[in-house]
């Protein structure tokens, strides 16, 4: 019973890390389109590719309900495809499509001229092994006025505030919300607050878990257990009548002595 509560503590505990930027998995979004509110991570793990029947195209969408100007920001954190098994191909962030493979992630971040742009791994035919893989960091960015939630970067784009973390993601661009200053939570901090939280919570459902279980307890003795009053013996005591009136008879014939003594003339 206690499994579950416990589960749901680190679900919501340990999502205050994950949720920044929640992974997307190329396998899973082949041919669909990743929504991008704040930021996301796309990865490629190469158990993956060989499943893939043809190329793996995943579209990139910055979503935002009150702006126009937005745009997708890409930024790979790990890079690993090698020529001979295929190549990574990216589209809607310049003039011409743009392809990308070796053990090396681009040192540049790239921006879509829209509010999409597309990602694919274009895989080599006749290769059965395969070792590719990437780590790819999604950020929605905002060319136009930021607000108060928005984080100004030096190149003049507007970041969500919740991507502040210190966490060694480049969302800006050019690295200025890593900055010092800039960002007010670094990653161990989360991990710690999570992984405090997450001791806090399961000891509140196991102290309500025992009490409970105490409770439980306590009323099944009760109820197998019943209590009864033995009556007590009295040594010299009369019995007490409390409210009750003594009921009242006829009075009794004469006595025997009585009825056959000489009347008086």
């Amino acid at each position: 019973m206690y499994g579950k509560y416990i589960f749901l503590c680190l679900l919501l505990t340990t999502s205050e890390v994950s949720s920044y930027a929640p992974i997307k998995y190329m396998n899973s979004n082949c041919d669909e389109t990743v929504y991008v509110a704040a930021a996301n991570r796309l990865k490629l793990d190469s158990y993956m590719v060989a499943g893939f029947s043809d190329n793996c195209k995943v579209k990139l969408t910055a979503v935002d309900g009150f702006k126009t100007s937005i745009a997708v920001r890409i930024s790979f954190l790990n890079f690993n495809i090698p020529c001979d098994e295929g190549s990574v191909v990216i589209s809607g962030f310049g003039t011409a499509d743009t392809s990308f493979c070796g053990y090396s992630a681009p040192s540049t971040s790239f921006k879509s001229l829209t509010d999409t742009g597309t990602v694919k791994f274009q895989k080599n035919s006749g290769v059965s092994v395969f070792t590719s893989s990437f780590d790819l960091l999604i950020t929605e960015v905002n060319y136009g006025f930021c607000d108060s939630t928005e984080f100004e970067c030096d190149n003049g784009d507007c970041i969500d505030k919740i991507l502040l973390t210190c966490d060694g993601n480049n969302n800006c661009g050019d690295d200025s919300d890593e900055a010092n200053g800039a960002c007010f939570w670094t990653y161990p901090v989360i991990v710690g607050v999570s992984v405090g939280a997450t001791v806090f919570c399961v000891v509140i459902v196991v102290l309500v878990g025992l009490r409970y279980r105490k409770r439980r307890v306590y009323t099944q003795q009760t109820i197998a257990q019943p209590f009864f009053v033995q009556p007590q013996q009295q040594y010299g005591v009369q019995p007490q009548q409390y409210g009750i009136q003594p009921q009242q008879f006829a009075a009794g014939p004469p006595s025997y002595q009585d009825s056959i003594a000489p009347k008086k003339s």
